[in-house]
């Protein structure tokens, strides 16, 4: 159980630190790619943490080799699209912007609950 919270206060810290990034210099383009990072950070995290076997190192490869190709590509598209419009309404609200931070770490927490099972067992 405590995997869990420390894994939550991992994804809360590293999108924290990007929504100050983020924010302080009014740019989208790194929420796309902390999404991707924070996945292979829990990953790398977790397969560090806990008796490695076969299945798990497959299983953690499988999950980094996902994250790089989506941060890959979501990473090419706002460059190539300049800023994410979907933040055109509350970009310069912090509270505004903090809530799209805070339910992309609830979001990472819980599409990796799996993972953090199978990397644990």
């Amino acid at each position: 159980m405590t995997e869990y919270v420390i894994l939550f206060f991992i994804v809360l810290a590293l999108n924290m630190a990007a929504y100050l990034w983020a924010f302080k210099n009014q740019s989208d383009k790194l929420t796309d790619i902390t999404y991707s990072l924070s996945f292979i950070v829990l990953t790398l995290f977790l397969l560090f943490s806990y008796p490695m076997s076969a299945g798990k190192i497959i299983l953690g490869l499988m999950i980094i080799m996902w994250a790089l190709r989506l941060g890959g590509f979501l990473l090419y598209r706002i460059l190539k699209m300049g800023k994410d419009d979907r933040f055109e309404d509350f970009r310069n609200s912090k509270s505004g912007f903090l809530k799209f931070w805070l339910l992309q770490t609830i979001s990472i927490w819980i599409l990796a609950l799996p993972v953090t099972e199978g990397l644990t067992s």
